[in-house]
């Protein structure tokens, strides 16, 4: 083989050792920061997803409300003057039952 491939100096090998260690420790810092964003993404998401879960539920306990305040809000088929107060009251009390 020719010697010239081997012809390494100390200095050489020291210098390209330090300039691989700084870029591993630079990769490291590099690493640690994104895998630290990861995890508040991560911690986001979930608060999301709870959020959502929350407004889910929500939504169908209005529904369910609305359907509740539609079902004792029918009124019979007489002129609205001729409803006793007693209906209208009770009408209204569900309404804000349904609406706790």
């Amino acid at each position: 083989m020719d010697e010239r491939y081997f012809n390494f100096s100390l200095a050489d090998t020291n210098k390209q050792l330090r300039e691989v260690n700084e870029l591993a420790a630079k990769k490291v810092v590099e690493f640690q920061d994104f895998s630290s964003k990861v995890e508040r993404v991560v911690e986001y998401n979930e608060i999301l997803l709870c959020t959502i879960a929350g407004l889910i539920a929500e939504n169908e306990r209005l529904k369910n409300a609305l359907k509740l305040i539609e079902s004792k809000s029918e009124l019979p088929e007489k002129p609205v003057d001729l409803v006793p107060i007693t209906e209208l009251f009770e009408i209204n009390l569900h309404a804000k039952k349904a609406l706790k």
